[in-house]
């Protein structure tokens, strides 16, 4: 249907010998077709490493055109001590803006060599 509604009750990656430990739990998300663009807006979710989390939600919907790059919108992480941290498209393909607490930090995060599109995560 559209919206297409998405909801994770646990994904973990356990890797005892290695010592990682993640885990993705109760995400709530929603996506739809607007244009040529995909849209998805995550409206709660939890990622933890086994020792720390954060809260995840879009603060503004997350905008993907037919390449699966990120044009628009911001994913927010909030931390147990309340500090939220921003992604938003970049100045290229593959390249995130940051902002933490509404204050945006002078480096950029550059996954440009990932070919790791936001909506193959959840199709």
């Amino acid at each position: 249907s559209n919206p297409d509604r998405i909801t994770i009750k646990q994904a973990s990656i356990d890797m005892p010998s290695r010592g990682i430990s993640h885990s993705l739990k109760n995400v709530k998300a929603e996506s739809f077709v607007s244009g040529s663009n995909d849209v998805l807006i995550v409206e709660d979710g939890r990622y933890s490493n086994g020792k720390k989390y954060v809260d995840i939600y879009t603060s503004q919907p997350l905008v993907m055109d037919a390449e699966g790059d990120i044009v628009d919108g911001k994913l927010a992480m909030e931390g147990a001590g309340g500090d939220i941290l921003e992604i938003s498209a970049g100045t290229g393909s593959g390249v995130m803006q940051i902002e933490k607490n509404g204050v945006r930090i002078s480096q950029d995060l550059d996954c440009s060599g990932m070919d790791i599109p936001v909506m193959a995560f959840f199709f």
